[in-house]
C-alpha cells in the first residue's frame, strides 16, 4: 500500500507553486530518512538552538516541501485538486528534542493508523501521515482532520491546525530513525469543527471600541472589519519607517499580524498577505524579497500563538516596544 499512494513534491522556494514530480510514501520516508545534504538540518538546529531566527528561515528555505493530502494539476491550490489521496499530514511543534523522541514512539506504537511519524527539521516537534478514506470534498478532508485533531490535541503540544488546509505545504525533514509501517489501519471518524461563539452585536461599534476584554477571537462582523482597517495602516506605517535593517523588522512586523491573527481580528491568510505586499512594495526589502517572506511567514505563523488585542486606534502609532519585546520572548 505504501508504494501505491504518491502525492507532489516541490522545489526550495517558498514562491514555487508547481509541482516538480510526485513521491510514494517508501521514498518519502527513504528521503527523510537519508536526504543529500543532512548537514542542512545540522544547521537548522543549531540555528533554532541559538534562537537565531534570521538564519533559521534562511535554512529552511532550501528544503523541499510536499503535498501529501492531494494531486494537483499544475499549481498548488485548491481550485487546482485533482483528487485526494487518502493521507491526512499532522504536525506537532514546542516541545524539547527529548520529548519530541519519546512523543513520536508513543504516538506510532499506540496509534496504528499512521503509515509514518518522525521528527521535525528542527528537532523540537513531530509529524506524521496518518491514512484516512480517499475523500472527494475539502469539507469531508476537514471533517476526518478535526476529528483527528480530537484525538490527538489531548497531549498538551501544539497541534497545527493549519493543515486542515489539504494544499498547505510541509516541509522535508531529516529523521535517520523515522517510524514507518506499510499497511496501517483506516482512521475513519469524522467530526465538526470547533466552534467558537461570538457576542451579540448590540449597537453600532466604533473603532476606539476594539478596547474589549472578551475572549480571543469574539469580535463582531463590525469590528472585526473596523480592526482589519486599522491593522492594515499599523503595518503600512511600519514597514515606511524600515530604512536598511531588514530581517529584525520584518519579524516584528510578522509576530504583531499573526498575533491580530491569533486574536481573530485578521486572519492567517490575510496577515501573509499583509507581509507580502509591504515587502513587495518596499524599495529596500524587495530587493531579497523571497528570503525577508520566508521570515514574514515563519514570523506570523508564530505570533498566531501569541493573540494580540488592538489597544491603539491611531493609524500612526505602532504597538509599543513593550508588546514587541513581548512578541520576542514568546
Amino acid at each position: 500500500m505504501s508504494k501505491d499512494i504518491t502525492f507532489p513534491w516541490f522545489s526550495n522556494s517558498i514562491n514555487s507553486c508547481v509541482p516538480q514530480g510526485f513521491i510514494n510514501i517508501d521514498q518519502f520516508n527513504q528521503v527523510t530518512k537519508s536526504p543529500k545534504h543532512p548537514e542542512t538540518f545540522a544547521e537548522i538546529q543549531a540555528a533554532k538552538a541559538a534562537g537565531d531566527l534570521k538564519r533559521t528561515a534562511e535554512l529552511k528555505a532550501h528544503l523541499y516541501y510536499f503535498n501529501p493530502a492531494v494531486h494537483l494539476r499544475n499549481w498548488r491550490n485548491s481550485k487546482n485538486i485533482l483528487w485526494f489521496t487518502g493521507l491526512c499530514p499532522v504536525d506537532f511543534d514546542k516541545m524539547t528534542p527529548e520529548q519530541a523522541i519519546e512523543f513520536k514512539a508513543y504516538l506510532f506504537n499506540h496509534y496504528r493508523f499512521f503509515f509514518s511519524v518522525y521528527l521535525s527539521a528542527s528537532r523540537h516537534g513531530v509529524r506524521g501521515l496518518i491514512r484516512i478514506p480517499v475523500v472527494k470534498s475539502i469539507p469531508e478532508y476537514k471533517a476526518y482532520f478535526w476529528a483527528i485533531c480530537q484525538e490527538l490535541g489531548q497531549y498538551g503540544y501544539h497541534f497545527d491546525t493549519q493543515l486542515q488546509t489539504p494544499v498547505q505545504p510541509m516541509y522535508q525533514s531529516y529523521d535517520p530513525d523515522i517510524l514507518h509501517r506499510p499497511d496501517p489501519e483506516l482512521w475513519d471518524i469524522m467530526a465538526e469543527p470547533p466552534v467558537k461563539s461570538k457576542p451579540a452585536r448590540t449597537k453600532e461599534t466604533t473603532p476606539s471600541e476594539l478596547r474589549t476584554n472578551t475572549p480571543n477571537g469574539q469580535y463582531s462582523p463590525l469590528q472585526i472589519e473596523s480592526a482589519g482597517k486599522i491593522i492594515h495602516k499599523i503595518a503600512g506605517t511600519m514597514f515606511n519607517r524600515i530604512t536598511d535593517i531588514g530581517h529584525p523588522n520584518v519579524v516584528k512586523i510578522g509576530l504583531i499580524m499573526g498575533g491580530y491573527a491569533g486574536e481573530g481580528l485578521i486572519t492567517q491568510n490575510e496577515a501573509v498577505n499583509i507581509m507580502d505586499a509591504g515587502i513587495t512594495m518596499h524599495p529596500y526589502l524587495k530587493q531579497k524579497g523571497d528570503t525577508y517572506k520566508i521570515t514574514a511567514r515563519w514570523a506570523v505563523y508564530e505570533g498566531i500563538d501569541a493573540p494580540l488585542k488592538l489597544i491603539t486606534t491611531s493609524t500612526t502609532t505602532r504597538p509599543s516596544n513593550n508588546q514587541i519585546v513581548n512578541f520576542l520572548k514568546a
